[in-house]
């Protein structure tokens, strides 16, 4: 009877220490953690008996999915708590679920067989588990392709990099980062630079895809070429180069004023004052580039004016009449520039010649400027053939 009176003072210092009595039973895994069917499944536990018990072995009652196991262990005569680690071996079982049922019980014999020790039991505490075998395959090594996107365009942050993944064990998770792991295998806007991801399987096995690169976009450039000095009334013919191998979509510029063409890559100017103007130029990818070029009327030439000389029929079909309204000292060039700025006539005169007459019937209808040169002086004037 003293014996009985020890083994529960020795359950309620394990109850008070476990929260469970006698014995105190822990830490119940499944060996491997995901069970193959060609597999040896054991469970793993720890039990701990008062006073320096000990452990007389266990048996094992299978009903179809079902496992009963019965441990046996003895009260010892010390005050001291004894700890076993314990092996239930299942052996190789078929695919499906199972449930298991271990009862521990404690005995006050010291030495018995399994049998006898549950017999004379005084206590017991038990603990039921499941688990569940798969019918498992070697893994394949992570085997993975991409596809990367670069940015479109100059200094754009909108690459992407798509993973497809082979072999492992999904379900899959993917970090750029090395540390931060998602379930997207997808990346998006990203800088241009070059990108590591790493893959990491349902059963810990990494894969790294080294060296991915997400390129940068071609710039697009627009260049209108140098400010222009103009005399008053003078065209200039503006060709903007563009570097781009991809079509524009769209062109406009910036203010309208004195421009042939508004929406055209190539215009052309005849400022009413000193002005600069911007092109926006937009290819089929979206990307955009500006320029900016400056018109200055010049001021360190003369300006003449309908009263300096007359021409006429103004609009002109054939011969162009031309009246001097001021006097040269010397002889003086006459030439006839076309919308694009180019010359299309040149000829000089005598200063005795008040009335030159031109023959304009060849030239294509259209916009020209005459212009009327002696010495440093420019005299210019617009008219229209018809």
């Amino acid at each position: 009877m003293k014996t009985f009176y020890l083994i529960i003072l020795s359950c309620l210092l394990q109850l008070s220490l476990f929260g469970q009595c006698c014995p105190y039973m822990d830490n119940f895994e499944i060996s491997p953690e995901v069970p193959c069917a060609n597999q040896n499944t054991q469970l793993l536990t720890t039990v701990t008996t008062p006073n320096l018990g000990q452990y007389y072995g266990y048996e094992i009652e299978q009903n179809g999915n079902s496992f009963t196991i019965r441990a046996c262990y003895a009260q010892g005569l010390s005050t001291a708590l004894e700890t076993f680690d314990e092996v239930v071996d299942f052996g190789i079982l078929p695919t499906g679920a199972y449930e298991y049922e271990y009862i521990a019980f404690l005995s006050e014999s010291e030495v018995m067989t399994t049998e006898e020790c549950i017999s004379t039991a005084v206590t017991s505490n038990e603990v039921t588990g499941n688990f569940v075998v798969t019918q498992c395959v070697d893994p394949q090594p992570i085997a993975a392709n991409w596809v990367n996107t670069p940015v479109s365009c100059y200094e754009e942050n909108d690459g992407s990099i798509e993973v497809v993944v082979i072999g492992g064990v999904p379900p899959y998770q993917y970090a750029i980062d090395g540390t931060n792991f998602g379930d997207d295998s997808s990346f998006f806007d990203l800088a241009p630079g070059d990108y590591t991801i790493t893959i990491l399987d349902a059963v810990g096995t990494t894969a790294t895809l080294e060296n991915i690169v997400i390129d940068e976009a071609m710039q697009l450039i627009v260049d209108c070429g140098e400010d222009i000095l103009l005399m008053p009334n003078e065209f200039y013919n503006i060709t903007p180069a563009v570097n781009s191998i991809i079509n524009l979509d769209s062109v406009f510029w910036t203010p309208t004023i004195g421009l042939s063409c508004t929406n055209c890559l190539e215009t052309t100017a005849s400022p009413p004052t000193d002005i600069c103007y911007t092109i926006s130029v937009i290819n089929e990818d979206g990307c955009v580039a500006t320029d900016e070029i400056c018109f200055t009327l010049s001021t360190n030439v003369s300006e003449i004016n309908s009263q300096s000389f007359q021409l006429f029929p103004n609009p002109v079909a054939d011969i162009l009449n031309i009246e001097l309204n001021i006097e040269f000292a010397n002889n003086y060039e006459i030439r006839i520039l076309d919308i694009k700025s180019q010359m299309v006539f040149d000829q000089k005169f005598d200063n005795m010649v008040k009335r030159p007459q031109l023959n304009v019937s060849n030239m294509p209808n259209g916009i020209y400027l005459i212009q009327i040169v002696s010495n440093s002086l420019i005299y210019s004037q617009k008219f229209v053939k018809n």
